[in-house]
């Protein structure tokens, strides 16, 4: 019995000295594999609508969410969400009902949710989510990591309150940090702006200058 109890002692030591590993971390994400060669014809950042975004989609997925991307790589990603950018069909991204719904990250210029600043071990596994409720004024962002590669994932989470305050603009509050089965009060704000939206897609851009890709990935009926 001693051992089992100085063992899960060591595993909750192991979780804080990750929680402030990450703390500084989570709050970026509103700000939330070799690399290969791209192929097929190039789509122009001034084409139809579908086939840019279907173009931003391939070449996120060669750069594994932009950890793996090139400067050139990534150039030409941003040319494309520049373009989409400026074919926005929803004028008020903060007061449309688009909004509400639980995104998966496919693309981002941070660094920091990409996890290139932490330890390969501290790198999101799987996907990353970020949940919004615009009627109740909430979001969420998910992820799992394997610190110990034999031990189950743990998932890391941080709750918000979200308050628009122009078509484009929410403020966030971040209140409150989860890191497997810990849960810790945490306090800081942020804001995010949505500048491209539509019923599969949304482009948004956080208070650190990042930009964030997100496709709509709602769980199934009753999960």
């Amino acid at each position: 019995m001693s051992v089992l109890v100085a063992r899960r002692q060591l595993f909750l030591l192991v979780l804080l000295l990750i929680c402030l590993l990450l703390t500084p971390v989570v709050t970026h994400g509103f700000n939330f594999f070799p690399t290969r060669s791209s192929t097929g014809t190039a789509v122009k950042a001034g084409g139809p609508v579908s086939k840019i975004k279907t173009e931003l989609l391939r070449k996120a997925e060669e750069v594994s969410r932009g950890l793996e991307a090139s400067q050139e790589q990534q150039e030409s990603i941003l040319a494309l969400i520049k373009s989409l950018e400026k074919k926005n069909p929803t004028k008020s991204p903060t007061s449309s009902a688009l909004i509400t719904a639980r995104w998966r990250l496919v693309f981002t210029t941070s660094e920091s949710i990409l996890g290139k600043t932490r330890p390969a071990v501290f790198r999101p596994v799987g996907p990353i989510y970020q949940y919004i409720n615009l009627a109740r004024g909430t979001a969420r962002n998910e992820e799992q990591i394997r610190p110990i590669p034999f031990l189950p994932a743990i998932e890391e989470a941080i709750d918000a309150t979200i308050e628009p305050v122009s078509s484009q603009r929410v403020n966030v509050f971040f209140q409150r940090l989860f890191l497997g089965p810990l849960n810790f009060k945490f306090q800081s704000e942020n804001y995010l702006d949505t500048t491209y939206l539509d019923k599969d897609m949304r482009i948004s851009r956080g208070g650190r200058g990042n930009v964030f890709v997100l496709i709509r990935d709602d769980p199934p009926v009753g999960n």
